[in-house]
């Protein structure tokens, strides 16, 4: 220190304060401040702190005393009392810690190389008794088990206060991006080391609190980044609500604390109160309820329960904030949260309690709106809420589109009429926050969507879809609206009217191309097509059609800006796939739709519109339903131009084309179809190693049984090097297809039947759908499936689980439970319960 303070100048005295105030307020077991005095000497002089920046200015003031004594025990403020939180600069944690342990760079105003030499050798000279240990965790290149093991392995009480507050955090945030329960659990227990640090720190070793030492104070950001973790876990993990609630409880323990201990401090006497005001808290706020919510919302998709808690989360922030004084009270984000929550579910009451929370939400706003001009004399700006002094909750267009949806998949009775109803009182609003765009729409019309594909009547379907396409038009007038006339709104003034409608509604939405927010968007018109797709109502197709056609034309697209993407021509062409099976012409009509998807990609169309996978797939099952003798073929022909198409989309394939074919040659005729055929066994032998012509494609290829032998084995051995391969689906349909295009009797269906079997047990594919299809090829013959199944009572077993492991190591949960067992499983017990031999005494009692 004598040396660089001969030598430097003031400027040079600064950064030295700043490392040596970093050695002072280390927390290691109360270790004698041996730099205190140094700096103190440094930083003693008005003049000095007046030509520090502000913030160093402000920390030196804090940490140390306006006494000039050279005392070791006078130099810091509160009786020798060192506060360590987290308010650190935060350029300090750029600080290379494998070069200086504790003493941190100042970034911003650099250092010269005579300085960083002269610093680097007065380090080593300290560290000659003991080497400081390395801080692996804030190498990212290290594996993160070992950086997490390093940190919680470090030794107690010798932390740095930023590896508290940032290091932690980084750790924490790392393990919840292995979005795995060992992740989490590496999260919980960093966040109880730092914690345990924060305890050892405050206490003395006989447990009571240290008044003379160093205090620690944790705020609450490594909580909330571990709840976050846990949020994203509880779609599909049960317990993640539990531990979210159990991460706040722990919030709340140690706020409780550290106010034990503000409550000390304040009685030692000479505590400057602004100081302890200023320090972070581990409070929960409205931001930790807002991803418990968040949390909750993803449960809601399991079960309803947890969006029943989320709106009993709404009252513990109401609690908790006039009992506490937190800043718990529930914002917008709160509530939207909430009725989020019951529009995941697709409970029959969600869309009814979800309103609810809207009316409460209103409700709030509105009495809020009361109190700020009581608070502040003025009234609340609606129209600009950031010039007002604070924020009130303010329902919106989110939180009612939320509610639409909500009401859209609870399928209840009259849930689409009160979907429209919410969407006209948006139309009829005039509050600024209250602007319907392109979702609500869409949801709205999504919630008439799932009403025609519920109808019974082909008369209610074809009317629930027509209420959908009444719905897109609606939207389309109300751009027209609020499109100016003479330039297409792009230069309109924003206090202008046009045809009555408010200044506030034309506010974001003069844009002609703002999909986001406004109403130019395609999804309304996506969600109609899947309306008319779904209702299976006579001319749903054409209808569709229709539509789309409609969105080509070049006056439509001026007029609006909306054009059709891929996801339209899927939709159409998924019409036209559910007409196939009594519409000869519909399989054609949806390859004319393919071609002419194509031929606008080619004709470089926007980005928007391009044949991916699904759109060949959807053409495919289209002639795969069709009741069409030469389907297979078609099929076959398809897939071939999917996997000669552009290499994006072939990079992008998956089994399920493959499967689509194999679906098609089960379903066309065979020679077997006619149990009372005259032809010889002989034949029917030959027909099974498909060597008949009786099923010749329609351009005189390949017959439909040879077609399925080509394409499994394709798909079986990856011929054309797409790394893709079979699962369990194609291995059921490949026997389906054994099934339906070879004699029961025959060596071709014995043969047949072992080697699927076999590829599907070394692929682990062994599903309920795989023995289903096996036991029907074998014609429920129990000896012949007590060979291949190897089990003793094939036709007993309810489930694959009975199989070996290996057969079924890759069958997901919902595949392995065999269809009808059930009701197998019921009749044995009734049967059982009847024989009885103490029935006759039950039935005393």
């Amino acid at each position: 220190h004598h040396r660089l303070s001969t030598q430097h100048s003031v400027t040079m005295k600064s950064r030295v304060t700043k490392r040596l105030l970093a050695q002072v307020t280390r927390p290691i077991n109360n270790r004698p401040s041996r730099f205190a005095s140094a700096a103190s000497r440094i930083s003693g002089s008005t003049s000095f702190t007046q030509n520090l920046p502000i913030p160093y200015a402000s920390h030196i003031q804090q940490c140390f005393s306006s006494s000039t004594k050279d005392d070791d025990s006078d130099d810091l403020n509160n009786h020798g009392t060192q506060i360590i939180s987290e308010e650190y600069d935060g350029e300090d944690y750029e600080a290379d810690f494998s070069d200086m342990a504790y003493v941190n760079f100042d970034e911003d105003e650099g250092f010269d190389d005579d300085y960083a030499g002269n610093h680097r050798s007065h380090k080593s000279e300290l560290d000659e008794e003991e080497e400081a240990p390395r801080r692996i965790w804030l190498d990212p290149s290290t594996k993160l088990e070992d950086r997490v093991h390093k940190f919680l392995s470090w030794k107690l009480g010798t932390m740095h206060p930023l590896d508290i507050r940032l290091a932690s955090v980084d750790l924490i945030r790392e393990c919840g991006k292995m979005n795995s329960f060992e992740g989490m659990k590496f999260a919980h227990d960093i966040l109880d080391r730092i914690l345990e640090e924060k305890r050892f720190v405050n206490q003395n070793e006989d447990g009571n609190n240290n008044n003379k030492g160093s205090v620690i104070f944790i705020a609450e950001r490594p909580f909330q980044v571990l709840m976050y973790g846990w949020s994203n876990l509880s779609r599909k993990v049960s317990v993640a609500p539990q531990r979210m609630r159990e991460v706040l409880e722990l919030m709340i323990q140690e706020a409780e604390y550290d106010e034990q201990i503000r409550r000390e401090l304040r009685a030692m006497g000479n505590i400057n109160e602004e100081m302890l005001e200023s320090l972070p808290s581990c409070q929960p706020t409205v931001d930790i309820y807002n991803t418990l919510l968040q949390g909750l919302g993803q449960a809601s998709f399991r079960s309803i329960a947890a969006a029943g808690e989320a709106e009993a989360v709404l009252n513990v922030m109401m609690k908790e904030n006039r009992k506490r004084g937190w800043h718990t009270k529930p914002n917008t984000k709160s509530f939207t949260l909430a009725i989020t929550a019951f529009s995941k579910t697709q409970h029959s009451t969600a869309g009814k309690r979800a309103e609810s929370i809207l009316r409460r939400m209103i409700e709030y706003h509105e009495t809020e709106i009361e109190l700020y001009l009581e608070e502040t004399g003025t009234e609340y700006n609606l129209h600009d809420p950031s010039s007002n002094r604070r924020r009130i909750v303010t329902p919106d267009t989110i939180a009612y589109s939320a509610v639409i949806q909500a009401h859209a998949r609870s399928n209840a009775a009259g849930s689409a009429e009160r979907a429209r109803d919410l969407l006209a009182e948006l139309l009829e609003s005039d509050h600024p926050s209250l602007v319907p765009d392109a979702f609500v729409f869409a949801n709205t019309i999504n919630a008439y969507a799932n009403l025609a594909s519920k109808k019974k009547s082909p008369k209610g379907r074809l009317e629930a879809a027509e209420e959908a396409e009444e719905l897109v038009w609606l939207m389309v007038d109300q751009l027209q609206k609020l499109t100016p006339k003479d330039d297409g709104g792009d230069s309109a003034d924003e206090n202008s009217t046009h045809e009555g409608v408010s200044p506030q509604k034309i506010v974001g939405k003069k844009k002609k191309n703002n999909e986001k927010d406004g109403l130019c968007s395609v999804v309304p018109f996506n969600a109609c097509l899947n309306a008319w797709a779904g209702s299976n109502a006579p001319r749903s197709a054409i209808r569709a059609e229709e539509l789309l056609h409609k969105m080509i034309d070049p006056e439509f697209l001026e007029a609006t800006g909306i054009l059709p993407n891929t996801v339209s021509f899927n939709t159409c062409m998924q019409a036209w796939a559910k007409a196939s099976r009594h519409d000869d012409s519909a399989p054609e009509k949806a390859e004319e739709l393919l071609s002419l998807l194509t031929s606008l990609e080619e004709n470089g169309g926007s980005s928007s519109i391009a044949a991916d996978i699904t759109s060949y797939s959807t053409v495919m099952t289209a002639y795969a339903k069709s009741n069409r003798p030469d389907k297979a073929a078609h099929t076959r022909r398809l897939l071939e131009m999917l996997i000669s198409s552009s290499s994006e989309v072939a990079g992008k394939l998956s089994a399920v084309p493959f499967t689509v074919v194999l679906n098609a040659v089960a379903h066309s005729p065979s020679p077997y179809d006619d149990a009372d055929s005259s032809s010889s066994s002989k034949e029917k032998e030959e027909d099974a190693f498909g060597t008949n012509d009786s099923d010749i494609g329609h351009d005189g290829g390949e017959d439909a049984y040879s077609i399925a032998l080509k394409t499994y084995m394709e798909l079986q051995q990856d011929m054309y090097d797409l790394k893709i391969y079979p699962d369990h689906m194609v291995y059921a349909t490949m026997l389906d297809v054994i099934t339906k295009h070879t004699d029961v009797e025959s060596i071709e269906r014995r043969q047949r039947m072992e080697q699927i079997l076999e590829d599907a047990c070394a692929a682990g594919e062994v599903s309920s759908m795989v023995v289903a299809s096996l036991q029907k090829a074998c014609n429920n013959s129990p000896d012949m499936l007590q060979h291949l199944l190897q089990v003793s009572n094939p036709t007993a077993i309810s489930s694959v689980n009975a199989l070996p492991r290996a057969w079924t190591r890759r069958v997901a949960p919902r595949f392995r439970k065999l269809k009808g067992s059930d009701t197998v499983n019921s009749k044995q017990q009734g049967r059982r319960r009847r024989n009885h031999p103490n029935k006759g005494k039950r039935n005393a009692k």
